[in-house]
């Protein structure tokens, strides 16, 4: 059974969130847990991000707003996120 594009496209975001959590959750030793909202989470570890804090919040206003917004989420939109993942993670590693 093949996925319409847009069951591929939202799966790949929900991929793409879970490794920026997974990112913020080793970084900063802290779980999410999953009554905790997006803004919730990020909220609660900024302080503990010492490098990356302002690009991993935008970050995480840019996953809200794709995985939220009544508008659809297209490949270009997934591939920016992507992007925005890697160089977040290099902030956030201090790399």
């Amino acid at each position: 059974k093949r996925r319409a594009p847009k069951d591929r496209i939202r799966s790949e975001l929900g991929k793409s969130y879970e490794k920026f959590i997974s990112g913020l959750e080793k970084k900063t030793g802290k779980p999410k847990r999953p009554s905790q909202t997006p803004q919730e989470y990020v909220d609660g570890v900024a302080d503990l991000i010492t490098h990356g804090r302002a690009e991993a919040e935008a970050l995480n206003a840019k996953f809200i707003d794709a995985m939220y917004s009544p508008n659809s989420v297209d490949d270009a939109v997934l591939g920016t996120l992507r992007s925005d993942l890697a160089a977040t993670m290099r902030a956030v590693s201090g790399k």
